[in-house]
């Protein structure tokens, strides 16, 4: 994409398998994703060991071109570098990127939203924006998804981070992750690692109270944005597959 600016690199974590997702997500919310909009779709995936899959996947990026795949098997618990694969992939092929947005695909994104946001507010470059938790504490149980050994990280809780769901970042952050060595064995839990322990050890904290929500929207709509960015753009869908939706949403705060 040499020359092109690009507001917004729009990055879905999608299993390699998900196929019929991938179309969903093309033929809906990220439609909005034109030459000339700015911004770029792109899924990012594993291997497999199944050569019919991996064939598969080969064929699909042949024909829509938005498919990021990395050197690891496609499991939950290589998240983490799904994630540095997407910032490597970025800082060496789409430099131009001022914005990443990483996204599970079991969200949907108003893309229009996003960008006026993105447009219409200052940012500055060392920004992750996302659900902020805090003092969250690491999970011990063995029959956890979310389990971490003590020898892998000894601490009882981890820095302030951003929930994995969604959260965006910049230029400047994605480089200064891109360029980090990987351990041996990943870190178990991405959002985490990336936006916590990661970047705690670069010396990047985390901005709070940076977006300045003054736009002319409806009263409606105002409300919404001065409450909670990602409800404005964002919600959840129940199973990935578009048909339903359940009350509440995902939410990137800007407090």
């Amino acid at each position: 994409m040499p020359g092109e600016t690009i507001v917004a690199l729009v990055a879905v974590y999608v299993a390699l398998e998900e196929i019929a997702l991938r179309k969903f997500i093309r033929r809906t919310w990220g439609r909005k994703v034109k030459v000339g909009s700015k911004m770029r779709l792109v899924f990012v995936v594993g291997k497999s060991e199944n050569n019919l899959e991996m064939s598969g996947i080969q064929e699909e990026n042949n024909s829509h071109h938005d498919i990021i795949q990395a050197n690891f098997i496609d499991t939950y618990r290589n998240l983490t570098l799904k994630s540095l694969a997407l910032f490597r992939w970025t800082d060496r092929y789409c430099r131009n990127a001022k914005h990443i947005l990483k996204i599970d695909s079991d969200m949907k994104i108003d893309l229009s939203k996003l960008m006026t946001v993105l447009q219409t507010t200052k940012i500055p470059d060392r920004f992750i924006c996302g659900y902020l938790l805090v003092n969250h504490s690491v999970v011990r149980h063995l029959d956890s998804k979310w389990y971490v050994p003590f020898d892998t990280y000894p601490n009882e809780h981890f820095p302030n981070y951003c929930q994995g769901a969604a959260y965006i970042t910049t230029h400047r952050i994605g480089r200064r992750i891109a360029r980090v060595s990987v351990p041996p064995n990943p870190f178990p839990i991405d959002d985490a690692y990336i936006t916590g322990i990661l970047r705690e050890s670069l010396g990047e904290g985390i901005e709070r109270r940076i977006i300045s929500f003054k736009h002319h929207y409806n009263q409606t709509e105002t409300k919404v944005m001065k409450g909670d960015f990602m409800k404005y753009i964002m919600t959840v869908y129940v199973d990935g597959s578009g048909d339903k939706e359940i009350k509440g949403t995902a939410s990137l705060k800007n407090n």
